[in-house]
């Protein structure tokens, strides 16, 4: 195989794996929005409550499909140290979800916490995916 072979062959498993996250992104957001919308609007829960239990839910979730689905290389044979990595990176990703829902919501915009769900998400999807791929999911 030559070079450009290979270098065409990583950039297409690339992108394929990030279109199976995205798809995997996209439904962990829909539960993840609908447990703050239901949390926040029915419930009367503040909004950062219903953000850290919704992105839970959509960690478990993504987590699920990443290992079955989205990448095809595991990096650690240890499936509860892998866990725990892929734990941390989500405790990262939730504190700056936080911070991006609370400089948007309440410090700088004054936008509606459900946009700013929408541009946060946005925003932490790619912090989410490199370092997933970089720490767990790469030779």
């Amino acid at each position: 195989m030559s070079i450009v072979d290979q270098v065409q062959n990583k950039s297409n498993r690339w992108l394929s794996q990030f279109v199976r996250y995205g798809i995997s992104g996209i439904i962990a957001f829909v539960v993840d929005f609908c447990l703050l919308k239901v949390l926040t609007s029915h419930f009367g829960l503040y909004y950062q409550i219903g953000v850290g239990c919704g992105y839970i839910a959509g960690l478990l979730i993504t987590y699920t499909l990443s290992i079955f689905w989205v990448f095809d290389v595991r990096r650690l044979s240890n499936k509860y140290l892998e866990f725990l990595l892929f734990i941390i990176i989500g405790i990262i990703g939730l504190i700056l979800t936080h911070l991006c829902m609370y400089f948007l919501t309440e410090l700088i915009w004054n936008i509606n916490y459900q946009v700013s769900k929408i541009v946060t998400t946005s925003i932490i999807t790619f912090f989410n995916f490199f370092a997933k791929k970089m720490m767990l999911f790469k030779k």
